[in-house]
C-alpha cells in the first residue's frame, strides 16, 4: 500500500518579496508619488519621493521577514526563576 507524507508548508503569496498587504500599500504609495511628481516636477520632490519609497520598501521587507519581528517580540525573561540559595 502506498503511503503519503503530508508536509506543512507555510508559504504565503508575495510580490517583489513583500506580502500582498504590504505590496498594495507600497504600490499605492508609488502611484501617489508619481501623480504628485507629474503635477509639478522638481528635483527636490524627486529626491524626497525616492528616499521615502526606498525607506518604505526596506521597512516592509524587514516586516515581511518573520525572524526580525520574532526577535523583537520574544519574551526575554525566563519562564521559571530559581532561588540560588
Amino acid at each position: 500500500m502506498k503511503q503519503f507524507k503530508v508536509y506543512k508548508v507555510n508559504a504565503k503569496a508575495t510580490a517583489w518579496g513583500l506580502e500582498l498587504r504590504y505590496f498594495t500599500i507600497f504600490f499605492s504609495e508609488i502611484v501617489v508619488s508619481g501623480i504628485l511628481l507629474g503635477v509639478s516636477p522638481s528635483w527636490t520632490k524627486l529626491l524626497v519621493f525616492s528616499s521615502v519609497i526606498v525607506a518604505t520598501y526596506l521597512g516592509f521587507k524587514l516586516m515581511t521577514e518573520r525572524s526580525f519581528i520574532d526577535g523583537l517580540t520574544k519574551d526575554k525573561l525566563p519562564k521559571r526563576i530559581r532561588n540560588a540559595l
